[in-house]
């Protein structure tokens, strides 16, 4: 990079960067902290809010996500996340979750052999909580004609889209299983369960999606299977803000799960 003059740039501290490191940090460059209470242009009610991020972290039950979000963003300090991802989990009944007064998005994370797990799992997305049924959970490879079968016994129909990760092998089975429908090869009861879709997740950025399901007041996790307690209150990230735990494919489809309500609106 090349300039004359003068270069600003602007950003939040949410963790250091090979940027910072390469040329803010050089001779002849400035860093300049300032933080919300520099900012003559926010209203009360936006002071307010940076206040109670402020207050919250302070509080004994401050979670690791509530400790990073005052540091960087009230305290204008470079952030860390390192440590268990998931603080704020709670538990309900499988009744408690049909009860929901809110529809159901339900999503799919394939897994392809050894002690790797296929999840299929139900969302809803409710005053500022997401709440998860697990309808599957199953070790070993899977091939289109298997989870045609699967999908039907969790229940789905014409009636239900099911969002799934079309990489890698996951888009060869899927499309095997959407062309095996559309000739009717695998159906014996074609119309109970042909017609329902599969439509692709929108990714996003991992650790971007994982602050998000942080930042809700609860994820709450129904008694459909224990595998899907153990993956949520397991997993952490290190250093490199990697996550880190022995199987994260319910995890994987609620991250998939909260960045389709946040681009519907919810």
């Amino acid at each position: 990079m090349s300039c004359t003059g003068q270069m600003y740039f602007t950003a939040n501290p949410t963790r250091k960067s090979k940027l910072l490191d390469d040329y803010v940090n050089k001779d002849g460059s400035n860093y300049l902290k300032t933080t919300y209470k520099d900012n003559p242009y926010l209203t009360p009610e936006q002071v307010k809010e940076f206040d109670d991020i402020k207050l919250r972290s302070q509080l004994p039950n401050a979670t690791m996500y509530d400790i990073y979000c005052a540091k960087v963003y009230c305290d204008g300090e470079f952030g860390d996340l390192v440590g268990r991802c998931f603080e704020k989990l709670e538990y309900c009944t499988y009744m408690d979750y049909w009860e929901i007064p809110s529809e159901e998005a339900v999503f799919m994370d394939l897994a392809f052999g050894g002690a790797d797990r296929t999840a299929i799992c139900g969302f809803k997305l409710y005053n500022k909580k997401l709440y998860i049924h697990t309808y599957q959970y199953k070790q070993g490879t899977i091939n289109a004609k298997e989870l045609a079968w699967d999908l039907i016994d969790c229940g789905f129909n014409a009636h239900t889209t099911i969002f799934a990760d079309y990489g890698g092998v996951g888009r060869q089975i899927l499309d095997s299983l959407i062309t095996a429908q559309q000739n009717d090869e695998i159906w014996t009861e074609p119309e109970l369960c042909k017609g329902f879709s599969i439509a692709n997740v929108l990714k996003g950025k991992v650790l971007e999606s994982i602050m998000a399901l942080m930042a809700l007041d609860a994820i709450v996790i129904d008694d459909s299977t224990a595998f899907t307690r153990e993956e949520f209150e397991s997993a952490t990230l290190d250093e490199n803000h990697k996550m880190k735990g022995e199987n994260d494919h319910t995890i994987a489809c609620a991250r998939y799960a909260i960045n389709y309500f946040h681009a519907i609106g919810k």
